[in-house]
């Protein structure tokens, strides 16, 4: 492990730092943005061995996802590198660790399927997934289901949650469970995050909704991006990162 830290840095100390002017792919998190090789996180700004494909953070601890490779930084510093089986296309790091992956068979075909560190590989073809302590939840663009279990037919895109609720988000509505509660959205969502309460990213702003669907608070802008901590909301806006309160006021 002391060699793969070591590899890691020097890898790291390579990274070409963004030319002036040029233009790199922007991934938000929750704290900062990955921009190329390089990362922002609070305070803290260093460097990766590349550009990862998706990106997660979670207080100090970034994880960087790159094709059969996932990187976890602690402080700025390499803390782990974990084997992947394929190429990922999400990271969620709340309430625990779920990669969505995509893999090619030996007969060519693509396959999906979602890694969960100390558990293995599953072959749920994915959307999105949330991990908690009860088990695994994911969309498959029909169902809500829980493992191998469907818990709520439609056409969910997104699945946030905590260790004691779930929430499935399609266009027009969410469905929580525990309790099998739906709710109208008032905008049709580009992305989801969930802190406290439900935070809706739409083409007109950011909606704060109640976890019975009750809006709280609307952030009007053109933003592309959007990630929460229990702390603040952060989102992209032409390609440069928005701090807000929970309460989605700027700062």
């Amino acid at each position: 492990m002391r060699a793969l830290f070591v590899m890691l840095m020097a890898l790291s100390a390579c990274a070409p730092a963004p030319a002036s002017g040029e233009k790199t792919n922007v991934l938000l998190v929750a704290g900062g943005v990955v921009e190329g090789s390089w990362a922002r996180l609070g305070s803290l700004q260093f460097a990766l061995p590349g550009a990862p494909v998706v990106a997660a953070a979670k207080g100090d601890a970034l994880f960087a996802a790159y094709p059969y490779q996932l990187l976890i930084y602690r402080g700025g510093v390499p803390e782990d590198s974990i084997p992947l089986s394929g190429v990922p296309r999400f990271i969620k790091v709340w309430p625990q660790l779920v990669v969505g992956l995509e893999t090619t068979s030996p007969y060519g075909l693509s396959e999906a399927s979602l890694f969960l560190p100390g558990k293995g590989t599953f072959p749920y073809a994915a959307l999105d997934a949330v991990a908690n302590h009860q088990g695994t939840y994911w969309l498959d663009g029909k169902a809500l289901r829980f493992e191998d279990r469907v818990l709520e037919a439609g056409a969910f895109k997104w699945v946030v949650g905590d260790e004691d609720f779930v929430f499935a988000v399609s266009a027009k509505e969410m469905f929580s469970y525990p309790g099998s509660h739906r709710v109208s959205l008032p905008a049709e969502p580009q992305a989801v995050a969930l802190a406290q309460d439900i935070y809706l990213l739409t083409k007109d702003g950011v909606y704060q909704l109640s976890r019975n669907g009750l809006m709280i608070n609307f952030l009007k802008g053109s933003f592309t991006a959007l990630a929460v901590d229990e702390k603040n909301v952060y989102l992209l806006e032409n390609g440069r990162l928005v701090k807000a309160t929970l309460s989605l006021e700027r700062t």
